[in-house]
């Protein structure tokens, strides 16, 4: 084993192992922050049912397409290699959290979605924030000047 020396320069190679150690799990938790705040911006749970008129209003449709797409694009897109998988995670992380809180402190006249409409929507979402995490993948990779075939 080669002894330390604190002479020994620190090479940009170095840098870039220290950032891509932090790159996931901080697309992560960024995703999960844009994901809070633009759910909170549109202001309509997903889990609550208000009959058939809840999958008609556009701000449930765009607090169920949009904000996981942004959420992903923006997890993946920090998250560099592999940010299609970290995309789904701020949507899955959150909105089971929000699934459970609504469900166990809901009051007794809100109607929470069942388990099986849960699950459908957050397979929905999560594919969405796939994509959106796909697409960031590949922006950046390209941007990066790498030979990307889609």
């Amino acid at each position: 084993m080669k002894p330390i020396d604190d002479a020994t320069p620190v090479g940009p190679r170095d840098r870039r192992a220290f950032w891509g150690r932090l790159a996931a799990p901080l697309g992560v938790v960024v995703g999960c922050a844009v994901y809070v705040a633009l759910s909170r911006f549109f202001a309509v749970p997903v889990e609550v049912w208000n009959g058939p008129e809840t999958f008609t209003q556009p701000a449930w449709m765009a607090n169920v397409a949009l904000v996981p797409a942004v959420s992903g694009f923006v997890a993946g897109i920090i998250a560099g290699q592999h940010g299609k998988w970290y995309g789904m995670f701020p949507v899955t992380l959150v909105h089971t959290a929000d699934y459970f809180t609504l469900s166990h402190r809901a009051a007794p006249d809100v109607h929470v979605l069942g388990p099986g409409l849960f699950v459908f929507f957050m397979l929905v979402m999560m594919e969405l924030a796939l994509m959106a995490g796909w697409g960031a993948e590949v922006l950046r990779n390209r941007l990066a000047g790498k030979d990307v075939r889609a």
